[in-house]
């Protein structure tokens, strides 16, 4: 599952484009990014959770460095 400020058409094109088969939610107002992640200077800030049996956070990642 992923969670993003893109519109569902965006992630519907991204998943189709790719071939994915998981949940992207929308969250275009960051309500949900903000109490998980942050933004920093209103760019959301990527990081990943993995979660175990939907009721606690068993690990958090750091994101790696962005490739240009």
């Amino acid at each position: 599952m992923g969670v993003s400020p893109n519109s569902v058409e965006r992630h519907r094109r991204f998943l189709d484009k790719l071939g994915l088969r998981l949940t992207l939610l929308s969250n275009p107002r960051k309500t949900t990014i903000r109490q998980y992640t942050g933004t920093f200077l209103g760019l959301t800030k990527r990081k990943s959770f993995l979660m175990a049996a939907l009721t606690r956070c068993a690990s958090t990642a750091r994101p790696s460095a962005p490739r240009m």
